[in-house]
């Protein structure tokens, strides 16, 4: 059943967090705040588009954007990062795996990591390497925008974008940029 109340007491109590009680106190404020705002304000918004401080936006979708995926002119790709492109003016060149660029073995030798071996003998030696720094970021491709590490499809002029959105610029004097 129902716990009985403490001796003296006829009804509950109801402790609420100090937070929920903000909470609550809040939106009985906005209640009375409702009686503020009349009526003609809210037509005059809806029934002018535009003027002079206020616009309507018009705003169309870019689709959701991939992942960043591409590294700038003279740099490669490895992993998740950009490393500068590995020299290939030595004969063997070199190629890079993350921030080292190792070289290729000699004709006849097996590439075993960090070493080559000769294919038909026990015969090995060191590869030459030297590092290429810790990496860069990856970047969208030049004819795309970036946004919160995803590339999408420029929006078309007049126009700018957030996220999968383009968003029309607004014009006038002062205008209020405030969303739609």
């Amino acid at each position: 059943g129902i716990p009985a109340l403490p001796v003296g007491r006829t009804e509950p109590t109801i402790t609420m967090p100090s937070s929920l009680s903000m909470f609550v106190t809040m939106i009985a404020a906005m209640g009375g705040m409702a009686s503020a705002f009349d009526s003609s304000s809210l037509q005059y918004y809806s029934s002018n588009t535009t003027n002079d401080t206020v616009c309507w936006k018009d705003s169309y979708g870019r689709g959701v954007g991939k992942p960043i995926h591409t590294c700038q002119d003279d740099f490669e790709k490895s992993g998740a990062l950009c490393y500068p492109k590995c020299r290939t003016d030595v004969t063997p060149t070199y190629y890079g795996v993350g921030p080292v660029c190792w070289q290729h073995c000699k004709e006849g030798y097996i590439d075993e990591g960090a070493l080559c071996r000769h294919k038909d003998e026990i015969k090995t030696y060191a590869k030459s390497s030297y590092g290429r720094g810790a990496g860069k970021p990856l970047t969208c491709a030049d004819d795309e925008d970036e946004d919160a590490g995803l590339c999408y499809t420029p929006c078309k002029g007049g126009y700018y974008g957030v996220g999968p959105v383009c968003w029309e610029s607004c014009g006038g004097k002062d205008p209020e940029d405030g969303g739609a």
